[in-house]
C-alpha cells in the first residue's frame, strides 16, 4: 500500500506542477462539448432513444466526450511513461524497494481519479447549458462505475504498448493509428445507424462504442444490444490487460 500511495503522490506531484494538466484534462474536453456540441445541436436533428421520445444532439454527445476523454487520458499517461523510459527517469525509482505492480497501481488509480473528475465536470455542464434530462443520481453512479472500468480498460492496453515499443517513431505511429480510428469509427460523436456498413460493423466491435452505449442506456434509456455481455467482455480485457502491464513491467523497462 506504502508503494501505491508514493507512486500516486510522485504522479500528482509531477503532473499537478503543470497548467498543462489543466488546459489538456479539464479545459480541453469542456471546449469540445460546448463547441462542437453546442454547434451541431443546431444543425443535427434530434436522436430518437425511443418510438415516441427524442433527446438533442448536445445531451447525446456529452457521452461521447466523455469517453474520449477516458482514451485521451490513457494516452497522455501511456506517453508520460514511454518519455520516462525512453529518456531513463525510470530508472532511480526502479531501483527503489517499492513492489512495480505498485507503481503501476498508483498511475493507474490517479488518472482513474482524474477521468472521474473529468466526467463529473462534463456531465453538470452539460446539465448547467441542456436541462433537457432529468438526472437520476443513481444512474450517474452507476456510469462513474463503467467509466471506471473503460478508464482502466484503455489505461493498461496504453501502458502495455509504452513498455513493448522501443522507439519513439513507432510509439508515435502507433498512438495516431489508434486515436483517430477509434475515436470516429465509433458512436461517440453520431449514432452507428447512420453509418455506411463497413463503418458499422467496425463500429459496432469497437470497446469505445462499447462504453458509450452502455452509459446512454444508464444515463437515457438509450438501448443497446448484449448489454451485459459488453460489461462482461470489457471486464475481462480490463483484467487481462492489467495482468500483462504488470508483468511486463516487473520485468523492467527495456
Amino acid at each position: 500500500m506504502q508503494g501505491i500511495i508514493a507512486s500516486f503522490y510522485r504522479e500528482y506531484k509531477v503532473r499537478i506542477s503543470s497548467p498543462r494538466i489543466f488546459v489538456e484534462n479539464i479545459a480541453n474536453p469542456l471546449f469540445i462539448l460546448f463547441i462542437f456540441g453546442l454547434s451541431l445541436s443546431n444543425t443535427v436533428e434530434n436522436i430518437a432513444i425511443s418510438e415516441t421520445e427524442t433527446i438533442n444532439y448536445l445531451d447525446f454527445f456529452v457521452i461521447g466526450a466523455i469517453n474520449i476523454s477516458l482514451i485521451t487520458n490513457a494516452m497522455v499517461a501511456s506517453t508520460k511513461m514511454f518519455l520516462d523510459k525512453y529518456m531513463g527517469l525510470y530508472d532511480e525509482m526502479l531501483s527503489y524497494p517499492i513492489n512495480r505492480t505498485d507503481i503501476l497501481l498508483g498511475k493507474f488509480i490517479f488518472n482513474l481519479l482524474l477521468s472521474l473528475t473529468q466526467a463529473i465536470i462534463m456531465l453538470s455542464f452539460a446539465k448547467v447549458i441542456s436541462n433537457s434530462v432529468n438526472v437520476d443520481f443513481l444512474n450517474v453512479f452507476k456510469i462513474l462505475c463503467v467509466i471506471a472500468l473503460g478508464s482502466s480498460t484503455f489505461f493498461f492496453i496504453m501502458i502495455i504498448l509504452a513498455l513493448k515499443l522501443k522507439t519513439q517513431d513507432s510509439f508515435n505511429t502507433a498512438y495516431y493509428l489508434i486515436m483517430t480510428p477509434v475515436i470516429f469509427i465509433s458512436s461517440t460523436y453520431y449514432p452507428i445507424s447512420n453509418m455506411p456498413m463497413v463503418l458499422k460493423v467496425l463500429a459496432q466491435i469497437n470497446p469505445l462504442s462499447w462504453l458509450a452505449d452502455i452509459c446512454r442506456q444508464l444515463y437515457f434509456g438509450i438501448s443497446t444490444t448484449h448489454f451485459e455481455l459488453k460489461l462482461i467482455i470489457l471486464l475481462i480485457v480490463s483484467i487481462i490487460s492489467f495482468w500483462i502491464a504488470a508483468k511486463t513491467f516487473s520485468k523492467g523497462i527495456d
